[in-house]
């Protein structure tokens, strides 16, 4: 199957989708940016990226302007697709970045009042890793985007050697997408995740929640230690964060690792609503993965509550007892998970 050529701005936008995402995920995991500084080098500029005390210095290309009253995009060089219009707008500038090899962009302010659009060199990035941009793109995919254009596209950019099948795409490392729920076939399903870790997560919480009611909990990112009531200390992971009702996975390599090998995208998703967050039981399914089993809220500021998973002796669950069992697994299971598999599991860690 071969890629048309694009008809409108949302095919140009769905050519670059995964490829862009995939690079945005590597220039995401360089660290926090703290500051930017853009040098004029004549039809170019030099971007300055400061993580830290940590510097790195791109060559970027000038592509396009936007005027000063926001109204007017006016490309350097003129693209062959009229269609495109002239209408400053975010699907403008990954339009920019699909048509110059997908790099990494900027808006540098300039002193008269417009604007310079600039976009780092792909070339400067290592070669993207075909599942992991894949299953990065196809978790913050649109779900009007025209899938099986999106892929095809990646392919061709990347040339990369594909299978093209009625209800799936198949990659040549063996990856294979499956077009109609629109993700990265895989060994388990977000809901196996959650319901593996489902009721020794209740019982550990449980058990928490006995030993320390309304706690002060503080954390301690340097050195990765949660502080309960003053007096205990665990030993802490920041999984996420929630700012103004969305949750935000926090950069932990074990849990993206994982969503890669298995295509769980939910773990890639860059933001989700907390009350969707709570249904799908994201705190559940990474405790299975990180195998720290309890987990608390710490107010980080006056806007941000950190996700913390925590395990230290003092929260480990002593010997089961029938009762306890009894008690944990009379918690009725979520309806989007097996309730077999749940209770397998939670015999099987309970030993």
């Amino acid at each position: 199957m071969f890629l048309s050529a694009p008809l409108s701005l949302s095919d140009v936008v769905t050519d670059g989708f995964i490829t862009q995402a995939g690079i945005d995920d590597m220039f995401r995991l360089r660290g926090n940016i703290t500051e930017v500084e853009y040098n004029p080098q004549g039809d170019s500029y030099e971007v300055v990226l400061h993580y830290g005390k940590e510097t790195q210095v791109f060559d970027a290309q000038i592509v396009a302007h936007i005027d000063a009253d926001r109204t007017t995009w006016s490309w350097i060089t003129e693209p062959q697709f009229g269609f495109l219009g002239t209408w400053p707008s975010d699907d403008m500038i990954t339009a920019a970045r699909t048509l110059h090899n997908n790099g990494p962009s900027f808006l540098v302010p300039r002193a008269d009042g417009a604007t310079d659009v600039v976009l780092i060199d792909r070339n400067e990035f290592p070669a993207l890793h075909p599942r992991t941009a894949l299953c990065v793109g196809l978790a913050t995919m649109p779900e009007t985007m025209d899938i099986q254009r999106a892929i095809l596209a990646f392919s061709a950019v990347n040339q990369l050697s594909i299978h093209v099948d009625e209800n799936t795409i198949t990659f040549e490392d063996g990856t294979v997408v499956d077009l109609t729920a629109r993700r990265v076939i895989g060994p388990l399903s977000f809901a196996d995740v959650v319901a593996d870790a489902f009721y020794f997560s209740a019982e550990h919480q449980l058990f928490f929640d006995g030993n320390y009611p309304s706690p002060l909990v503080a954390f301690q990112p340097e050195t990765n230690s949660l502080i309960i009531n003053d007096s205990v200390t665990a030993h802490g992971i920041l999984v996420g964060t929630i700012t103004d009702k969305v949750f935000r996975w926090a950069n932990v390599p074990v849990l993206r690792q994982f969503a890669v090998e298995n295509g769980v995208s939910e773990f890639l998703r860059p933001e989700i609503p907390v009350s969707d967050a709570a249904e799908l039981g994201l705190d559940c399914a990474a405790k299975r993965i990180l195998r720290h089993w309890t987990h608390v809220f710490v107010q980080l500021d006056d806007d941000t509550t950190a996700l913390v998973l925590a395990d230290g002796p003092t929260l480990r669950l002593p010997a089961k007892t029938v009762e306890a069992t009894e008690a944990v697994l009379a918690i009725p299971a979520p309806p989007h998970i097996d309730r077999d598999r749940a209770v397998a599991s939670y015999q099987q860690l309970r030993g």
